[in-house]
């Protein structure tokens, strides 16, 4: 998070609706329509109070996405790693893809550091 800290106050303004679109790619390239749990997805409730998103570090910013349940179907898009304060996600019937994908941003990760 100390990478959300640092940017100027129209990045930090401007989060919240990235991390939306971020959120709305993940639902629409698994299936949500048919997510046995999406309560509230792709609603105007704010995304900290969708089904399964949790925003409990920083105020309004994602930081856990538990979908174990909700039988998502597809790839992962790319562009979670986007998501600043994202510090867990799961998701259940774990496919290799998504081993790689998950190895593949936490050396990202770990090299912009």
């Amino acid at each position: 998070m100390d990478d959300l800290n640092s940017k100027n106050l129209s990045a930090q303004l401007a989060t919240p609706n990235i991390q939306r679109y971020i959120l709305a790619l993940l639902y629409l390239n698994n299936g949500g329509d048919g997510w046995i749990y999406n309560e509230k997805w792709m609603t105007s409730t704010h995304e900290c109070n969708w089904y399964g998103v949790s925003c409990s570090t920083y105020q309004g910013i994602v930081d856990k996405i538990d979908l174990s349940k909700s039988n998502l179907t597809g790839f992962l898009p790319s562009e979670l790693g986007e998501l600043r304060g994202l510090e867990y996600l799961v998701r259940l019937k774990t496919s290799i893809l998504m081993i790689i994908w998950l190895l593949t941003f936490m050396i990202n990760s770990t090299q912009e550091s």
